[in-house]
């Protein structure tokens, strides 16, 4: 499998004429454990609520064609080495808006995420039992195309939403690069 690297990314801006950093965006949401003995999980990977930096990812912006959907290595707290490869995506689809079920407000468009967690890893046994509990987090990597600051129509929307954060940059266009789960 080929496991993305920071060179490998840092030759992908090059080769797209930028020297923008990927960006992080983490979502914490609760897992669903689909088959307890092939440890299949599903579980939200971003939603177009803004994230503790304020980052708006919008789900339909996602490049069709992005190395996430191709290479599909699911790893921990974003390190890319083979100790840390704990997973592999099974499946991404979009889901949403949905009423958010905490808040009965916020309307909620999502990537969602069939993973298979790698058998005989520590790091996936960790998760799977963060999972069967419901405390798991996702964190997508990805590479900007196109960003701009929030409307004031936006900015409004998400407070009358009881959005935690407030939107500071809003990811029109993106490129999905890796996905990551935390243990804590």
């Amino acid at each position: 499998m080929d496991l993305i690297t920071r060179d490998k990314i840092l030759r992908i801006q090059e080769n797209n004429h930028t020297t923008e950093p990927c960006h992080v965006q983490m979502v914490q949401r609760s897992a669903e454990v689909l088959n307890e003995d092939h440890k299949q999980i599903r579980l939200i990977a971003t939603t177009e609520e803004p994230d503790t930096t304020g980052f708006v990812v919008m789900r339909d912006g996602v490049n069709p064609s992005s190395y996430f959907f191709t290479n599909k290595a699911i790893f921990l707290d974003h390190n890319k080495n083979y100790d840390s490869h704990i997973g592999t995506l099974r499946r991404a689809f979009r889901r949403g808006p949905d009423i958010d079920k905490d808040t009965q407000t916020f309307p909620m468009k999502t990537w969602v995420c069939d993973v298979n967690l790698k058998p005989d890893n520590w790091h996936s046994e960790s998760i799977f039992r963060l999972a069967q509990e419901g405390l798991i987090g996702a964190s997508i990597g990805f590479r900007s195309m196109m960003e701009r600051t929030p409307t004031q129509s936006e900015i409004e929307f998400y407070e009358r939403n009881n959005s935690v954060y407030p939107p500071e940059r809003v990811f029109d266009n993106w490129e999905w690069m890796e996905q990551a789960h935390q243990e804590a």
